[in-house]
């Protein structure tokens, strides 16, 4: 059920403009540096190419992308469908976390902190495959937290930037309150996405509690993340998964990561990254 429904949703993507030769950061697949240069989360700015532009997958799509760039202070890409330079329609909006919930779902603090963003159609904020598993196997010295967000088809189409906001917002308010917590960001799928552009977008004080970046299926592999140095930056990808070249065409190399020793490696990864400093 799960990734019959990922399959249905990440395939509005697969009809992007294919690229050939395009490689905007070391270590990008295919068109993956493209779509996460759309979000506004990379060292490197969005350009069209011989005229033509990746896209949320639709025309509501791209408004949200639209919408929810202009709410980072960012500029409007080039090409954007639906949308006009001097105004943004309606668009999907991202869900609001008042500071009181967040404040409520979070516990004592603790020395390392992981938030976590969940893949699309998953449920709760922790999802029901990588992000458990991963959080068991961090240990007990770990405050785990998931993102809020819808996690849907549509955030797809917005290239991630709706659960991004929602994470920001989280991500700052853990960080005025455990001041000395040091934060991990992980995420798989569209919770990659989620992650890499929380981690961009920050606060000051987040940022600098930020120490690593997990990710599992990443659609946005190999880009450069804004004020993260790139040794601090680690995806998990199989070969033959599709969704890390940015085409976003699911296939069984992306529902491994819980099976392949992803998830161990990673916890082992991120105990060293925020142990070592």
């Amino acid at each position: 059920m799960l990734s019959k429904t990922i399959i249905l949703g990440l395939s509005l993507l697969s009809g992007l403009v294919s690229a050939e030769g395009l490689v905007a950061g070391e270590g990008c697949r295919d068109q993956s540096c493209w779509i996460a240069s759309l979000s506004g989360s990379t060292n490197d700015p969005y350009t069209l190419h011989n005229g033509k532009r990746p896209s949320g997958g639709s025309v509501a799509g791209d408004k949200c992308v639209a919408e929810q760039l202009k709410k980072l202070g960012q500029p409007m890409p080039p090409g954007l469908r639906g949308v006009h330079r001097r105004h943004v329609g309606d668009t999907i909006d991202s869900d609001v976390m008042e500071a009181g919930e967040i404040e409520k779902r979070q516990g004592s603090c603790k020395a390392y902190s992981m938030i976590w963003g969940r893949g699309t159609t998953e449920l709760g904020t922790m999802g029901s495959t990588v992000g458990p598993m991963l959080s068991t196997a961090l240990g007990k010295e770990w405050y785990v937290e998931g993102v809020s967000y819808t996690a849907d088809l549509a955030g797809i189409n917005c290239v991630g930037l709706p659960g991004g906001i929602n994470c920001i917002k989280q991500i700052d308010a853990l960080s005025a309150k455990c001041p000395s917590t040091k934060i991990v960001l992980a995420g798989y799928s569209q919770g990659a996405m989620v992650a890499r552009i929380c981690a961009a977008f920050a606060g000051e004080a987040a940022k600098k509690q930020t120490y690593a970046l997990a990710l599992f299926g990443d659609p946005f592999n190999g880009a450069s993340v804004k004020g993260i140095p790139q040794e601090k930056v680690k995806s998990w990808c199989e070969a033959k998964d599709g969704v890390c070249g940015g085409g976003l065409n699911i296939g069984m190399a992306h529902l491994a990561y819980t099976s392949n020793g992803s998830v161990k490696e990673a916890a082992k990864w991120m105990n060293e990254m925020v142990k070592q400093a």
